[in-house]
Order: C-alpha cells, then structure tokens, then sequence
C-alpha cells in the first residue's frame, strides 16, 4: 500500500492532485523569501536614509513664516524618503511575484510605522518652545511622504518592468 506522501513528488504530482503538496510548500517558500526580503530592504532603507542625511545639504538655507516651518519639516524627511524610493525599486524588482502589490503595501506600512514612530520621537522630546500648529503638521507630513512615495514608485516601476515583459514577449 502507499502511502499519500509517497504520491507527492514533483514527477508524480498530476497523477495525484487532491495530494498535492509539494506545490503549496514552494509557495510558502516563496513567500517567506518575500517577506524576508521585504523586511531586509526596510532595515537597509533605515541606514541609506542615514547615509543620505549626509548628502543632503541642510547648511544655509533660510525658512521662514509658517509655511517654510511645514518645509524644514519636511527637508528634513528627504533622506527617508529617497531610502523609501530605493527600497521599493529594489523589492519590485528582486520580489519573485507577478503581483508585487502585496508586497509593496507591506513595505508602505513598515514605513509608515517606522515613521509615525519618528514623529511620536520628536513629539516626546523636550522643545526649547513648545510646537505650533506648523510643528505638527510638518512632522506629519514627512512621516506619511516615505510611505506614499514607497507605494507610488514602487506601483509605478512593477507596471514599466510588466510593459517591458510583454514586449519581449510578443517578440
């Protein structure tokens, strides 16, 4: 008599399909490699937007009013935002799926944890006046800005990868 792992090979597989398990394993692997590459492309996102707050200039410039409050904010979520933008190229293009979607809303919100954390972080802290209106709302945008951007570029990159396929296929 043999038994139902034995019928679960990949030759055998067609010939049993209620017992086929073999399948669903190599999705699991599959997405457990997704997730762990979507987790490591946002911790290596966390060092390249500390990489890039070297880069970015912040020497010199003059904001002023109430509205150049909510810019610095802002300039200051630059480099997160290019680490955003990096990250969602990079898992777009190294996922192994046809629908990086899933994936891409997953690094969004890992983003937009990470920097609501942020923005929890410079809330807490001591200010040497306590923040205005402009404060929040600067602090506000630059924490949902990397999560945006993260889900835009990353939708926009997956539909110029899939227009690139289907041409070389057609060809």
């Amino acid at each position: 008599m043999q038994s139902r792992w034995s019928a679960v090979t990949p030759v055998t597989w067609k010939a049993a399909p209620t017992l086929c398990f073999y399948n669903s394993y190599l999705m699991n692997k599959r997405m457990a490699q997704n997730f762990l590459i979507t987790l490591g492309a946002w911790s290596i996102a966390g060092i390249l937007a500390w990489l890039f707050s070297f880069v970015t200039p912040s020497g010199g410039m003059t904001f002023r009013g109430d509205f150049g409050i909510v810019l610095l904010w802002v300039w200051l979520g630059v480099p997160r935002l290019l680490a955003a933008i990096v990250a969602a190229t990079t898992l777009v293009w190294v996922t192994e799926t046809r629908r990086p979607l899933s994936w891409l809303s997953g690094l969004a919100t890992l983003f937009l944890y990470s920097e609501s954390m942020h923005a929890w972080r410079q809330f807490r802290r001591g200010w040497h006046e306590p923040p205005r209106i402009p404060d929040y709302i600067g602090i506000a945008i630059a924490a949902v800005i990397p999560a945006l951007a993260c889900l835009a570029i990353g939708i926009w990159w997956s539909k110029r990868i899939a227009g690139k396929a289907m041409l070389a296929s057609s060809d």
